[in-house]
């Protein structure tokens, strides 16, 4: 195996110089054609950098973490790859990891990355924030905003609005949502632009709770629901994946959707353009949210001491036929060039 000596030898430079332009290191100018020459020997010796090596003589591992509620969901497996095509551009590696209630804080803060992206991580304390501070640069990506902590958030107020709005302009006057415990919380932007427009319409919210983000729970939730609110003839899920469930299990009770119950989710997934009928949902601006945040996490690696900065971008409301009883109405505002249903998370921009 080809070492550094030998690429520096075969280029006719000394090793300090193979190892500037080999590790990206732009400090002391190197000619164009010395450059071309190293990675041209490099190339044809095949020489691979020992990353850790690297990480011992210049305390910089060129990865970056990824904290995670879970893994097993097309939104948060969208924003893994919209951030791994801008890290490996950069030169960077992802290290992809869950956080989960009682996570080790000891196992977060060895992690070895120069920096994190917490995820949609609601309520993570100031423990696993200064945690990670220790580590490196820190960006919040999809969450609550910190005062400490860099951060990329959504403004659901619109979109929620929209949607709710949407339904009842549908003719729904029962809406459930359908959620997990822990969101239903003020600082949950879902549920709390989901009670606000109810609230100002006079309407009673109908929290519909399971204990996981399953499909299965989500069907048997609205199957059970449907027989303790018959007259339940709306439902705003906390996410695509839910809405799918919860769909099974309405045309398992031998309704309709849309004709006896509207269905709306959030994430704008790819699954549900798919789906039959295809769902209405709340479109998140996944690319330019996850550029942000990359360009946070190399701004705070280059500058820890700048300023704080916090950025919410709008989402907005996808209709498509789960809530379209009357087809000719779309009152949405967000969603007027939303029917065709052609963007999703996946694709990033909506």
């Amino acid at each position: 195996m080809a070492t550094l000596a030998d690429i520096a030898a075969k280029a006719g430079v000394s090793k300090a110089t193979a190892s500037r332009v080999l590790s990206g290191k732009t400090g002391v100018p190197v000619s164009p054609e010395t450059v071309a020459r190293i990675r041209q020997a490099a190339a044809e010796a095949g020489y691979t950098p020992n990353r850790l090596a690297a990480a011992l003589a210049t305390g910089r591992t060129n990865m970056i973490a990824v904290l995670l509620p879970v893994l097993d969901r097309p939104y948060y497996s969208a924003i893994i790859g919209h951030i791994e095509r801008l890290a490996r551009a950069d030169g960077y590696e992802l290290l992809i990891t869950c956080v989960r209630p009682g996570s080790d804080l000891r196992r977060l803060a060895a992690l070895p990355a120069d920096g994190c992206i917490l995820c949609e991580l609601y309520g993570v304390g100031e423990p696993i924030i200064a945690a990670m501070q220790k580590r490196g640069a820190v960006v919040g990506l999809s969450g609550q905003t910190h005062s400490t902590m860099d951060s990329v958030v959504f403004d659901m107020d619109s979109a929620v609005a929209d949607a709710i709005g949407h339904m009842v302009e549908q003719g729904c006057r029962r809406i459930g949502y359908l959620t997990v415990p822990p969101t239903i919380r003020p600082e949950y932007p879902r549920w709390h632009g989901y009670q606000k427009v109810l609230g100002e319409r006079g309407m009673e919210p109908l929290p519909l709770l399971i204990d996981a983000e399953r499909r299965n729970l989500a069907r048997d939730r609205i199957i059970e629901a449907l027989e303790q609110y018959p007259d339940m003839d709306g439902l705003f899920c906390h996410t695509d994946h839910l809405a799918l469930g919860a769909m099974r299990g309405i045309v398992d009770s031998g309704r309709r959707v849309p004709e006896d119950i509207t269905v709306a989710g959030c994430d704008n997934t790819e699954e549900g353009e798919f789906c039959e009928p295809p769902l209405s949902t709340i479109s998140l601006p996944l690319g330019p949210m996850c550029e942000h945040a990359w360009r946070l996490i190399r701004r705070r690696l280059c500058e820890p001491e700048a300023p704080v900065e916090h950025l919410s971008l709008p989402a907005t409301f996808v209709v498509r036929r789960s809530t379209l009883r009357h087809s000719h109405q779309t009152h949405a505002p967000s969603a007027q060039r939303a029917l065709t249903g052609t963007n999703h998370s996946k694709g990033g921009t909506p």
